[in-house]
């Protein structure tokens, strides 16, 4: 298994481009970096998954970026401020 991260642009661009061409992308790029050492096969993915966050109509945008300025009247040392636990342990996961 691998996970790519891609921004700006170029995420533009993978989100209008169909899965077959990005996964020939993946395998040219995994074949110029490895070569022949794992055969053609082994380095071509299966399968892969594409999120789509600027062209979903729910997200328009990054997952977890907050809109420009949010931040602009709070001082930044209270973001390292320590979170106040809540009153009973509990675990997140992200």
């Amino acid at each position: 298994m691998s996970f790519c991260v891609v921004t700006g642009n170029e995420a533009r661009r993978i989100e209008r481009t169909d899965k077959e061409t990005i996964i020939g992308e993946i395998h040219y790029q995994l074949k110029t970096c490895y070569g022949n050492r794992f055969g053609d096969d082994v380095l071509r993915p299966v399968d892969i998954h594409v999120t789509r966050w600027d062209t979903d109509p729910r997200f328009l945008g990054s997952y977890s970026t907050l809109k420009a300025g949010r931040f602009q009247n709070i001082p930044l040392n209270s973001l390292i401020d320590p979170v106040t636990p809540p009153p009973v342990p509990a675990q997140y996961y992200a």
